[in-house]
């Protein structure tokens, strides 16, 4: 068999010995003038995306794993497959169909916990690839490979699955498209057929997704899940099922930099929470982690921990009690002071700053914005929050951070 045209199964599994010597493509490329163009065009690319794999997916990266460059930059990451895995509430050797298995960081992260796995994928090269790199991983259990589309498997399968994950290609000729209607299975068409052949469907969509549109738009959809990895939001997903569901309606899945993961869950009507707003910083300010932002539900998540409101829709709250297990970023208030240009550049100048970290919401410029025109750097030690008061009056508070 030929993969990818040019190199056979055998080649495959050398590739790492050849190409681990190297710092970067071009090195490969001007030691390698010898090698037909595009059998060298093809190992230097390899060489740029393991280095991207290095930091995505360190379980590809260590098991000397090849890439194509579609399926490594719409995967999955390791830390968020994994968390994702441990998330769902289904039995022990269930049975899972991934039907957009894609480079297969999903099916791995299943898989290595124990779950029986159908993969699914259209596309022959992607799926020759998957077929090798499954080969290097020590799985639990076997992996049921399918070089289908997602909608001619699910209509002639006869097995029945407690579990589908589906993450629809959102390229509309190499371009993205973030609606339903063009993503590639359709989900809305696919969301019943995939239900009568599993209990539950899981779909995967853009982090730029509107919530209450994924509610108004599914006929089955029962819960719907916000995970960001080190405070940026990766994925807003549903969770979709014919009967009512264990899951919280909301949960906000905030994964950190160690891999450790915080789970706070919502009810939809959290969404619409109302929270007092105060004039002034009290000793400490606080803004939740971005898939709390994400859910709308960052009121209710401030509410229920005796937070204030510090503008009217937005994110930013006070509080004079220090909370270390709040999810986001808590910093102690060094000073708040009104804002104008003339009067802020000045403040710099007398206070000898020259760097600090930059936040603006609801104001008037927006951060790159106030970064070069007041000639601010980056710095992890002084952190200035700019936004408008009840009263619209432009306020930014200077903080310093506390936890990480």
């Amino acid at each position: 068999m030929i993969f990818p045209h040019i190199l056979t199964f055998e080649d495959l599994e050398g590739v790492s010995d050849i190409i681990s010597g190297y710092n970067s493509p071009l090195e490969f490329v001007n030691k390698n003038v010898q090698m037909p163009m595009e059998k060298r065009s093809w190992y230097a690319n390899q060489i740029l995306l393991r280095e991207k794999a290095r930091s995505k997916h360190g379980n590809f990266f260590k098991n000397n794993c090849i890439y194509l460059d579609k399926a490594i930059e719409q995967s999955t990451s390791e830390q968020v497959a994994k968390i994702k895995a441990e998330f769902i509430n289904i039995q022990p050797m269930s049975l899972i169909c991934d039907l957009t298995g894609g480079m297969g960081s999903e099916t791995i992260a299943f898989a290595e916990r124990g779950f029986s796995l159908f993969y699914v994928e259209p596309f022959s090269e992607l799926f020759d690839l998957s077929m090798f790199n499954f080969g290097r991983f020590e799985l639990k259990n076997t992996i049921q490979m399918n070089n289908l589309t997602a909608e001619s498997f699910i209509e002639n399968t006869n097995v029945h699955f407690e579990l589908a994950l589906l993450d629809p290609d959102r390229r509309v000729c190499g371009e993205r498209d973030f609606t339903l209607e063009n993503s590639s299975p359709n989900p809305l068409v696919i969301e019943s057929i995939v239900l009568e052949k599993a209990t539950l469907l899981w779909i995967k969509h853009s982090p730029l997704i509107d919530i209450q549109f994924l509610r108004n738009e599914f006929t089955h959809c029962k819960s719907i899940q916000v995970i960001s990895f080190k405070n940026e939001v990766k994925e807003v997903c549903s969770l979709h099922a014919n009967s009512a569901l264990d899951f919280k309606e909301i949960s906000c899945i905030c994964i950190d930099y160690s891999g450790a993961f915080k789970q706070i869950d919502f009810e939809f009507l959290e969404m619409h929470s109302i929270i007092e707003v105060v004039d002034n910083c009290a000793e400490y300010f606080f803004e939740p982690d971005k898939a709390i932002i994400k859910s709308g539900c960052a009121n209710a998540y401030a509410s229920r921990n005796n937070f204030k409101a510090l503008a009217i829709g937005i994110p930013y709250y006070t509080s004079s009690i220090h909370l270390p297990e709040m999810a986001g970023r808590m910093y102690r208030v060094v000073e708040e002071v009104d804002f104008n240009e003339r009067s802020f550049k000045k403040y710099l100048k007398t206070n000898n700053i020259s760097k600090a970290s930059v936040s603006a919401r609801g104001f008037v410029m927006k951060a790159n914005e106030i970064e070069k025109k007041f000639g601010l750097k980056p710095s992890n030690d002084i952190y200035f929050f700019f936004y408008r008061n009840k009263k619209r009056e432009m306020r930014v508070a200077r903080c310093e951070q506390i936890n990480q």
